[in-house]
Order: structure tokens, then sequence, then C-alpha cells
């Protein structure tokens, strides 16, 4: 998949935008099957946090990880910077952790 994903992606990653509201916008969610990159991510890093943490921490983190970036998804889809925002929510449920 990764050597797939580096030929047929070019390496221009992220470009600010008007269209996205001035947030990165991820070159790759105009490519054909830009979903399943999503869907491998996010289903890839709820299968670490299940099997990597300890309960209930593994559970909360789930749930963290699909509800942003469900919400994300929902907000941003529009303007093609579901990516960016997802990221910048996810980076804050470390704190939640250590907060609970």
């Amino acid at each position: 998949m990764g050597g797939y994903s580096y030929n047929a992606y070019s390496l221009e990653c992220t470009e600010s935008t008007p269209e996205a509201n001035y947030h990165l916008e991820w070159k790759w969610n105009h490519k054909k099957h830009y979903v399943s990159f999503y869907i491998l991510f996010v289903s890839i890093l709820i299968l670490f946090s299940l099997i990597g943490l300890e309960r209930p921490y593994n559970y909360i983190v789930a749930f963290l990880l699909l509800g942003t970036y469900i919400y994300s998804l929902y907000k941003y889809k529009s303007n093609k910077a579901v990516g960016t925002i997802w990221c910048w929510l996810a980076v804050f449920i470390p704190l939640v952790l250590l907060v609970i």
C-alpha cells in the first residue's frame, strides 16, 4: 500500500486555500478513493488504541478518535478541510486522558 500511495499521489501534500477557509487542504482529498485512506487511517488508530491501552482508556481513546473524526467530517467536508481539523482536534485527546 505504501508503494502504491507514494506513486499514485504526488508529494504536494497540503496547501492553504480559500476553498478550505484557509485551513490546510490535503491534496489527496481530491483524488480517487480518498475516503478509503481516511477509513484505513482512522481504523488503524482505533485498533491500536484498543489493543495498546488498558481499559477503560482504550475505549475512551477509540470513542474520542471516532467522535472527533465524525464531527470534523460533518462540519468541514464541504470545504475539504476534514483532515486538518480532525488532526487539530485529535491533539487534545492525550490532554483529556490526563484529566481523567
